[in-house]
């Protein structure tokens, strides 16, 4: 599980290989829009509004994003977590 989430999150990568923005993983689209949104000028020179937003409501709705597919996949594969679990218990 621990595997999965590593890859799930790994945006570094990505980065480093992909060059064509259509071919990005979530995780790596999430982080260029936040930098596009937290990177912009004043709203006075720039004119956007979008500017007005607050930097931690960018940043918890890609959180959110982010961790929506993981918790939706979470439920189907507990039976399997649960079943390691017990199946490696200690028992005497």
């Amino acid at each position: 599980m621990f595997n999965v989430l590593t890859v799930w999150n790994d945006w570094q990568m990505s980065r480093m290989f992909i060059d064509k923005e259509g071919l990005y993983p979530l995780q790596l689209f999430l982080l260029k829009m936040e930098e596009g949104v937290l990177n912009l000028s004043p709203v006075g020179t720039t004119g956007k509004n979008i500017a007005k937003l607050p930097r931690e409501t960018a940043r918890f709705a890609s959180t959110v994003l982010a961790v929506a597919p993981v918790v939706f996949v979470y439920p189907s594969f507990q039976r399997f977590f649960v079943k390691g679990i017990t199946l490696g218990a200690v028992k005497g």
